[in-house]
C-alpha cells in the first residue's frame, strides 16, 4: 500500500509501486550511489515509468553519462510534445508518440554496442532510433529527473528505474511492459522509488547501490 498522502511524494502507479514525485522549479533529482560501469561503446538498456504534469520546456526522465563530448551522454526527455532520445553532442532523435500529460508510460532506451543504433521504446513499442552510431559513454551516475548537465528537470513522477549492461531485445521490452516481469540478466541497478519519505533510494539489484534524492518533494 502507498504511504500516507501527507508525505506529498507518493502515488499509485500501474505496476503497483509508489513513485518519486518531481518538482521542476526546485528540482527533485535522484541519483545512483556510484557510477554504473557503463562506458565507451558498451551495450546498455535503461527503463523507467514516468509522467509529466505539463508540456512546457524540455524535461528529462533519466540520463546517463556526461557533457564532455559527442556521444558521451544520453537522455530520454521531452522535445516539443513528443518523447525523444537526446545524444550529447549529436542532438535529439525525435519520437513520434504524443505526450499525454499526467499519464503513466514506460520508457526504454537500448543500445547493442559498437555501431548499433540507439532505440527508444514507449509502452513496449519502438518509436524511433538514431541510425548507426558509435557511443563513447562516460562512466557516470544514473540520473533520474534531470539530465547529466544538471538541466531540463522533470515536473511529474518517476517509478521503477532500471539499467542493464546488455541490450534488451524488442521482444524482451514488449514482454516486460505487458507482464511487468523484469529481465535479471545484466541488471546492474533497480530503483523502484517507492520509499515514500526520506532522501535515500534502495537498489534492489544484486549491487545494493543505495542512491540519494536531492530536494525530496
Amino acid at each position: 500500500m502507498p504511504r500516507a498522502a501527507a508525505t506529498n511524494r507518493v502515488k499509485r502507479v500501474p505496476i503497483g509501486f509508489n513513485s518519486l514525485m518531481c518538482k521542476g522549479s526546485a528540482p527533485t533529482v535522484a541519483t545512483s550511489g556510484t557510477n554504473t560501469g557503463i562506458s565507451g561503446s558498451s551495450a546498455f538498456s535503461i527503463a523507467g515509468w514516468a509522467y509529466i504534469n505539463n508540456l512546457s520546456g524540455t524535461q528529462t526522465i533519466f540520463s546517463l553519462g556526461s557533457a564532455a563530448g559527442a556521444g558521451t551522454g544520453v537522455a530520454v526527455r521531452t522535445f516539443g510534445n513528443t518523447w525523444n532520445l537526446f545524444i550529447q553532442g549529436i542532438g535529439p532523435v525525435p519520437g513520434v508518440t504524443i505526450i499525454p500529460p499526467n499519464q503513466w508510460s514506460e520508457f526504454v532506451m537500448t543500445y547493442a554496442g559498437g555501431s548499433a543504433p540507439l532505440i527508444i521504446y514507449v509502452n513496449g513499442v519502438g518509436i524511433n532510433g538514431s541510425g548507426s552510431i558509435t557511443m563513447n559513454t562516460t562512466n557516470s551516475l544514473l540520473f533520474m529527473g534531470r539530465d547529466y548537465a544538471s538541466t531540463n528537470a522533470l515536473t511529474g513522477g518517476i517509478s521503477d528505474v532500471r539499467i542493464w549492461n546488455v541490450a534488451l531485445t524488442g521482444n524482451q521490452i514488449s514482454s516486460m511492459y505487458s507482464t511487468r516481469e523484469v529481465p535479471t540478466t545484466g541488471l546492474v541497478r533497480r530503483y523502484r522509488l517507492n520509499e515514500g519519505i526520506g532522501s535515500t533510494i534502495t537498489d534492489s539489484s544484486t549491487n545494493n547501490d543505495t542512491g540519494s534524492i536531492t530536494n525530496p518533494y
